[in-house]
């Protein structure tokens, strides 16, 4: 929102394309902690957090990470601003999850950096 010009109160949920169709995910999909049960539809729900996301910033698709080397990425909470106390990779297609090492912890609302080095690579491992 840019500008507010006006807030209205009523005693019903808004039937506004945004609020009624936009800004929904589907039930029971994402966990979220704060829901608003009285706007949920069989089908979905509305967006009351963001969850968590995780990027990895130092490889593109199809690349190639050669034993020893680190995948590096960035992760946040921005949505409810949980912060991040820790960020676990897997490879092997989901098979196991280890802890990746984090950088500094600069606040609930930020990125946090990590970096994981595949210890004992075996042909198949990748980077999930």
């Amino acid at each position: 929102m840019k500008h507010l010009t006006s807030i209205q109160a009523v005693s019903r949920p808004f039937a506004g394309f945004w609020m009624e169709k936009a800004y929904r995910i589907p039930k029971g999909k994402f966990p979220i902690v704060d829901r608003f049960i009285s706007q949920e539809t069989d089908a979905n729900t509305p967006i009351t957090e963001m969850v968590v996301n995780s990027l990895v910033t130092n490889l593109h698709e199809g690349s190639v990470l050669p034993a020893g080397k680190a995948a590096a990425g960035a992760r946040h909470s921005l949505g409810r601003g949980y912060g991040i106390r820790d960020v676990e990779v897997s490879t092997g297609w989901r098979a196991s999850w280890r802890p990746a090492e984090l950088g500094p912890d600069l606040g609930r609302f930020s990125w946090r950096q990590w970096t994981y080095a595949i210890a004992d690579p075996r042909p198949g491992d990748d980077i999930r």
